[in-house]
């Protein structure tokens, strides 16, 4: 890695189609904050090969870090981000990595 400081937020767009894969490259840059950004019941991530799928790539990692909180849509009864529940974007899910 550069000598460069980690980036404070890591911003992924879209983050209900990415792969796992395509954003753990990002994380080595070990951003101190990450914010996922997408809408879960739109295009699920797309995995081409069976055995990645089989092996349980074929998700994203949105997709992951909601199953983990139960389910937790990531928005309150007023449409505010849901804080310290464990959902896409929370601190708490942020500290997993």
């Amino acid at each position: 890695m550069s000598a460069q400081p980690p980036p404070d937020a890591l911003v992924v767009d879209e983050a209900a189609q990415a792969l796992e894969a395509e954003v753990v490259v990002a994380f080595a840059r070990r951003p101190r904050r990450c914010l996922l950004v997408g809408d879960p019941a739109q295009l699920p991530a797309t995995m081409a090969s069976d055995v990645a799928r089989r092996a349980g790539h074929g998700q994203s990692l949105m997709q992951r870090l909601m199953d983990a909180a139960g389910g937790a849509g990531g928005t309150g009864s007023n449409d505010q981000p849901v804080r310290g529940a464990g959902g896409a974007g929370s601190a708490s899910s942020q500290s997993q990595w």
